[in-house]
């Protein structure tokens, strides 16, 4: 397998064994970064994750195979750190940020960065009042208990689009810079990948407050509620069958919910529309159909949790900025 350009301005061009993990030879005699080459394809499509993943690899990779090569070597130090200027020019700023007010301004630089600003939520929510932020009430509630039950030193985090917020449990302050960082590209990804379908003809807001008002009535029908129980059995007296039933319970709860999306996403709305048949609209439909089959993350089975699309792509991204982060902040 021949390795070559894994972006425009940083490859390395030895071939590779496909049974072997290195190099033959001086595996880096061949390194070439050069960030002079181009500077606005390096800053270009910053909020694509996949070209930010590839850089990430790649230096990792040079790290794994001669650990402290980056740091060592005076060139490639240079080099790399004057990469990482260009594309990510607020991690010199970042990189000295106190503790105290490290979250917010990652936070805001990052929303700046993937061009979010003034469709993400202003800031992360945590303490003690996140039960409160995610609207935890009955069997919600008990989700969340039973996510925490046994798994007190993880720390849970969520983007809820039906409420536009971004919340933490109380361990989020206690977690390091690096940490920190790596949940708030991952939040702010899937707050993205919300904005896309917002955005997208056919989708929308409707689409999301139909997703959300399925979810729900499926939720109050599985837990026998009293209340939706006596409805049902009201309107099966008046002759509607059980399909019409369910249909007017959806229909009303989506206009219900449809208004308030509308109003937590005014800003995204504004923005212009993406054909349905654009490269960002076969996406965003792609994004769509994985919030109708998302499922939580359970600390006994995470298989259908981190293959859905929407993790899938949320995961590598925060650990590729992070890991970035991590290597830049480690050159003098």
């Amino acid at each position: 397998m021949l390795v070559s350009r894994i972006q425009n301005n940083y490859y390395y061009n030895k071939p590779v064994s496909k049974c072997t993990p290195h190099f033959e030879g001086n595996p880096f005699r061949k390194i070439h970064i050069r960030p002079e080459v181009d500077k606005v394809t390096l800053r270009k499509n910053n909020s694509n994750p996949k070209s930010i993943e590839k850089l990430y690899r790649f230096l990792k990779f040079i790290n794994d195979m001669q650990p402290g090569l980056i740091i060592r070597d005076e060139k490639i130090s240079s080099k790399v750190k004057t990469l990482l200027e260009i594309k990510f020019p607020f991690f010199k700023g970042l990189k000295n940020e106190p503790e105290v007010s490290f979250t917010q301004k990652a936070y805001d630089e990052m929303v700046e960065f993937m061009e979010l600003k003034g469709v993400a939520p202003k800031k992360i929510e945590t303490g003690e009042e996140v039960a409160e932020a995610l609207n935890l009430k009955g069997n919600s509630a008990d989700a969340w208990r039973e996510l925490k039950a046994g798994n007190e030193n993880i720390c849970i985090v969520g983007y809820n689009y039906q409420f536009g917020r971004i919340v933490c449990d109380p361990l989020f302050p206690t977690l390091d810079k690096y940490q920190k960082l790596y949940i708030i590209a991952h939040e702010l990804l899937h707050c993205k990948q919300h904005v896309a379908i917002i955005r997208t003809e056919g989708l929308g807001t409707k689409a999301l407050a139909n997703n959300i008002a399925r979810g729900n009535v499926s939720i109050v029908l599985k837990s026998g509620n009293k209340i939706a129980q006596a409805y049902i059995l009201q309107m099966l007296k008046k002759g509607m069958t059980a399909d019409e039933i369910l249909r007017k319970i959806v229909n009303n709860a989506t206009v219900s919910i449809e208004k308030d999306l509308n109003g937590i996403h005014a800003n995204a709305l504004e923005l212009p529309k993406f054909k349905k048949n654009s490269k960002e609209g076969r996406q965003a439909k792609k994004y769509f159909n994985a919030v109708k089959v998302y499922e939580r993350w359970n600390p006994v089975n995470q298989k259908k949790y981190r293959s859905n699309r929407l993790e899938k792509e949320a995961y590598p991204y925060g650990e590729a900025v992070s890991g970035l982060f991590k290597i830049y902040s480690a050159l003098k």
